[in-house]
């Protein structure tokens, strides 16, 4: 899928032996050094595994002036009972919407998690997902929180 059309329209997309299904996705803020520029972050999930797709688009608003520029599997096997994919609203320590982490839920619906056990960047200069030390994410917001 890297350097093509991210199929953001499509529920699906069949391969030889296997299905993906698409689940969303959000679009990263505005970057001001790259100016013109639009990232997305689709979600796509599969019976053993989770997706993130990292595309970039021209500011036109239409999904189809994209291109996939990475992808980031997770296996549903590495994921424990009690962990969650929190997106878009991690500190480092300020706000980052570039991270995306595996955290472990905490009881009592507290508004962050602390217990951060993988992450990543979305680097938009580089197009890329690249790993970061957990231990640089200080908190994730709990999107559930208060509900």
């Amino acid at each position: 899928m890297i350097g093509s059309d991210p199929h953001l329209d499509m529920d699906s997309i069949v391969f030889n032996d296997y299905t993906i299904r698409n689940g969303g996705g959000y679009t990263l803020p505005a970057d001001s050094s790259l100016p013109g520029q639009q990232f997305i972050i689709s979600y796509w999930n599969r019976d053993s595994s989770i997706f993130r797709v990292f595309s970039k688009h021209k500011n036109s608003g239409s999904s189809e002036d994209g291109i996939v520029t990475d992808i980031l599997e997770i296996k549903k096997e590495d994921l424990g009972k009690e962990d969650i994919i929190v997106e878009g609203s991690c500190y480092t320590p300020k706000s980052d919407p570039e991270i995306i982490a595996i955290v472990k839920q905490a009881t009592g619906n507290p508004e962050f998690f602390y217990k951060i056990k993988k992450a990543w960047r979305a680097n938009r200069k580089t197009g890329k997902f690249e790993k970061v030390k957990a231990g640089k994410i200080k908190k994730c917001l709990n999107e559930s929180y208060g509900i």
